[in-house]
């Protein structure tokens, strides 16, 4: 579920009704700034969780915020789970293939035809832009599984001191 950034998404995430609501069902609640995750170790009836995603709109509604219809699922036992961008149904947390799949056809793109060339075709407006992108992708990705983006990154420092910026130069960007 996603409801606005600001400090009021606190207040709402944090406030009695969602708490209540939370203890009753027997959920974890966890939130980052704009989105709002709920789990349960136990199976929760169909109607017992629409209940509940009626309960958290109108909480969030009474404070003039609104949940995000697309963004608000019932994720069943079994099912694949993303929260923020990570696949959180396993033993531990995990990058989702497509976003490994992006992360290596960039630096693959750059190592086979070029630094510029590549931002071209994959439609970047500017150098600096992608490889900031890409930068961030990778310490993102060495922050969740550092043995497989550890040496992705390598690669791509190694493409950039072939023909791009150096990191030095990319700081004062």
């Amino acid at each position: 579920m996603r409801v606005h950034e600001g400090p009021s998404a606190a207040v709402i995430a944090d406030g009695t009704v969602i708490g209540e609501l939370r203890r009753r069902h027997r959920m974890t609640y966890t939130r980052y700034p704009d989105d709002m995750t709920f789990s349960a170790l136990r199976n929760i009836d169909r109607s017992t969780l629409t209940r509940c995603v009626a309960e958290i709109s109108a909480t969030v509604s009474a404070t003039r915020f609104r949940l995000h219809r697309k963004k608000t699922r019932v994720v069943p036992p079994g099912a694949r789970r993303i929260v923020l961008g990570l696949l959180v149904d396993g033993e531990k947390v995990r990058l989702p293939r497509q976003t490994r799949r992006r992360l290596q056809d960039h630096i693959r793109g750059t190592a086979a035809f070029g630094l510029t060339a590549h931002v071209t075709h994959a439609g970047y407006s500017s150098l600096q832009g992608f490889v900031n992108h890409i930068d961030g992708l990778l310490a993102y990705a060495k922050g969740v599984d550092a043995t497989w983006a550890g040496p992705l990154a390598i690669k791509w420092e190694n493409l950039l001191a072939a023909e791009g910026p150096t990191v030095l130069e990319r700081r004062t960007w």
